[in-house]
């Protein structure tokens, strides 16, 4: 999926991995509000022949972006866009500005899609929030919303590491005077709520980075140290210990990803 050149609209290609075979088109999203001019691309979920694209909108700059989550179904058989879900409570498309995570399904079918306003220009207190789609629906579930209020941060990346937890992204509030200010969490995913913080971890400095893979049960995390060594650190999600691993030799400013090559 893309945008055009205009950035009015959604393309996407379906690739035959086998044959190579490529099928291009248009998704049919509604029209772009008018205060606004373009749309902005987030996270995309495939589950059980459904297909939820997680989009935003906006003017030329200084104009504040529309303070509205849509997420729109596509029914993946036909390519057909059948129809949108929206609240208002949050804004924007997602937080995977660059490479961030900010969706995935669970080990049930459940779809959760989170939100990040530092992506706009919003300057009303809207809150970043975690949406959840239950497996075998196509709506968002009205008894699921989680915010600053619940959480007591605003999040800014999830991650999806099994048994209904997640790691969490979030501003810690309580630093002062640096841009070293992106804490790391455990999330329950259930009841919304941080049951431990990675302490062991230092503070990232930027919001956009793939900072965590997962494999046998363990969580390798990069961050961006403002002070000491950088490291890849080890999260054990059975025991919630954390150890340092290889380090990383050079003071880099920005480590940006962490990926799996296969």
């Amino acid at each position: 999926v893309g945008l055009n050149g205009d950035q009015n609209k959604i393309h996407y290609s379906v690739v035959n991995t086998e044959t190579l075979k490529m099928t291009n088109g248009i998704l049919d999203t509604p029209a772009i509000p008018a205060s606004a001019k373009y749309i902005h691309l987030g996270s995309v979920e495939y589950v059980k022949g459904k297909v939820f694209v997680q989009y935003g909108h906006s003017n030329d700059w200084p104009a504040a972006w529309e303070r509205k989550v849509n997420i729109g179904v596509v029914d993946f058989a036909t390519l057909k866009y059948e129809k949108t879900l929206t609240d208002n409570r949050s804004a924007g498309p997602g937080t995977n500005k660059l490479w961030l995570s900010s969706s995935f399904v669970d080990d049930s079918g459940n779809t959760y899609f989170a939100t990040n306003v530092e992506w706009s220009n919003l300057k009303d207190g809207t809150p970043s929030a975690i949406y959840r789609i239950k497996a075998g629906t196509t709506e968002l579930d009205a008894s699921y919303f989680h915010d600053k209020a619940s959480i007591g941060y605003d999040a800014v990346g999830l991650w999806y590491i099994g048994k209904n937890q997640a790691i969490l992204k979030y501003i810690d509030t309580a630093v002062k005077g640096s841009t070293h200010l992106y804490a790391f969490a455990v999330f329950n995913l259930e009841t919304g709520k941080i049951t431990k913080k990675l302490t062991d971890i230092p503070h990232d400095n930027d919001a956009y980075i793939q900072n965590l893979i997962i494999e046998d049960g363990k969580v390798y995390m990069i961050t961006n140290a403002e002070t000491g060594k950088d490291y890849v650190y080890n999260y054990d999600i059975a025991t919630g210990t954390v150890k340092t691993g290889m380090e990383m030799i050079g003071g880099y400013d920005y480590i940006l990803r962490l990926d799996k090559m296969r």
